[in-house]
């Protein structure tokens, strides 16, 4: 699991930290990308392409929503686990996952 401190850093602002968070997450994303693909240059290339994305779709997140999405979507973390984290209501951060997912899905429509 990620530590706990680099995700409030994050929280507040912290893009270099967020790239050390999108860094230690890396690794599983390789491994999925590499298994789907069968190919190590396409596995890389699309794990730093995916990562560019997401920063630049969160970015566009409210501060909670952008919380919520990284630690549960990313982070797999339960809404429990995240409440605790956060401090938010676990019924604010079931909204505010939906509103981020939803958002974010509405931003990949716009470029597909």
């Amino acid at each position: 699991m990620i530590d706990i401190q680099l995700i409030e850093e994050c929280r507040g602002g912290n893009f270099n930290n967020f790239r050390k968070l999108v860094e230690l997450s890396s690794p599983f994303a390789y491994s999925v990308a590499f298994r789907m693909l069968g190919d190590e240059d396409q596995a890389k290339d699309i794990v730093q392409e995916t990562s560019k994305i997401i920063r630049i779709l969160t970015e566009r997140l409210s501060p909670k929503q952008k919380t919520v999405f990284i630690l549960s979507d990313i982070e797999e973390m339960s809404n429990d686990e995240v409440s605790e984290i956060t401090g938010i209501g676990k019924s604010a951060v079931k909204a505010n996952l939906h509103y981020a997912r939803k958002s974010i899905s509405e931003m990949v429509e716009k470029y597909l």
